[in-house]
């Protein structure tokens, strides 16, 4: 994805999609050995990411995610202790 964005002269946005790719991967085989604090930390550690794709797209996030992205930001809180 990266290279795509950087084809289109797009700047990738903040954010570590590393370890939410390696549990996505574990999760699509039905087996990971993550703690569900580990998974938190990863879905909070993406949230500039998708706050940035959305930022590019000039849209609102809550407009489009609706109540799941009320509960992203419950999560980015607890998970970040903001």
């Amino acid at each position: 994805m990266r290279e795509q964005f950087k084809g289109f002269g797009l700047t990738w946005p903040a954010g570590n999609i590393k370890d939410l790719q390696k549990l996505r991967n574990e999760f699509e085989h039905y087996h990971s050995e993550a703690p569900k604090d580990a998974i938190r930390q990863a879905i909070a550690s993406c949230f500039p990411l998708v706050e940035g794709f959305f930022a590019i797209l000039e849209r609102s996030p809550k407009a489009e995610l609706g109540d799941a992205w009320d509960v992203m930001l419950a999560e980015k809180k607890l998970s970040l202790g903001s």
